[in-house]
């Protein structure tokens, strides 16, 4: 499900990377309600996290935080270039792509392996 993606997104990298290309994360739509609800501080942010055996975005404030984090995003993206390396995955190649700080994507199969076992028997 679509829906399932947010379960594993990065939070705090999004925030290092949108405070680096001079997002104003107060002026982001849903900061107000994501701060009255406790999902970011005063600065914006994030202070939300999830208990050990829980996800981010199952309890009261998850709409808080994803209009948030969604916002986020899409002010990331306008402010960033994004560089598609699906088909440049040689590391030879990716030293003269790719440098610190640079957004990428990359688009195809991939495996992942949880760190921990899903939280509460959930099915993923």
């Amino acid at each position: 499900m679509q829906s399932d993606d947010w379960l594993y997104f990065n939070h705090l990298r999004p925030l290092e990377l949108a405070v680096s290309n001079g997002v104003n994360l107060r002026q982001l739509r849903g900061y107000g309600a994501a701060l009255d609800g406790g999902v970011c501080d005063d600065d914006g942010n994030i202070v939300r996290s999830s208990a050990p055996d829980s996800f981010m975005y199952v309890d009261s404030d998850r709409m808080q935080l994803y209009r948030y984090m969604k916002a986020m995003l899409y002010a990331l993206l306008d402010n960033a270039t994004v560089c598609n390396i699906s088909d440049d995955l040689d590391r030879g190649v990716l030293q003269s792509l790719v440098v610190p700080g640079d957004l990428v994507y990359v688009q195809g199969w991939h495996v992942f392996s949880d760190v921990q076992p899903s939280p509460g028997g959930a099915a993923i």
